[in-house]
């Protein structure tokens, strides 16, 4: 089960912390790199590439409640929406793990709209329970901010 609204003394000092990226935050998504890697992760390099299970990717936009605007799309922005990791027993979505000072996750929140407590319009920021090299750790990832379907 995630910790909701981790606004935490620790997130808010400089204390670094673990972040699970998925979609167009991964360094490498099929054949390249995506172009928000580059503006708010680059030169950094993921510390493990992993599973998150009991969730799995959707896609929200064009023809939901929130619609991506029309306009020219990229291999890493479908037609049907952005990539929102939701749970679902038995899921897994594969993404790169980094560690990031408050300044690259003040502009991560930025990025997909979550505010200082956690909570943003389409995304949620939450802090998830993951196993990296066979040690159970604590990383901060964003998830949707309502169930499928809402």
């Amino acid at each position: 089960m995630p910790k909701d609204n981790i606004a935490t003394a620790d997130i808010l000092s400089n204390k670094e912390q673990m972040v699970f990226v998925y979609g167009t935050l991964r360094k490498r998504l099929n054949s390249g790199s995506c172009w928000n890697y580059q503006r708010y992760l680059a030169p950094l390099e993921p510390i493990a590439v992993i599973e998150v299970t009991d969730y799995h990717l959707v896609y929200w936009g064009e023809g939901r409640n929130n619609p991506i605007p029309k306009r020219a799309r990229t291999e890493y922005e479908p037609a049907y929406g952005i990539p929102v990791m939701i749970p679902k027993h038995g899921g897994k979505v594969t993404g790169e793990v980094y560690r990031v000072d408050a300044r690259r996750l003040r502009q991560i929140d930025y990025l997909e709209g979550v505010n200082e407590a956690g909570v943003g319009s389409v995304y949620r920021r939450v802090e998830l329970s993951v196993t990296i090299d066979g040690k159970n750790m604590p990383v901060l990832a964003y998830i949707g901010n309502k169930e499928e379907g809402d």
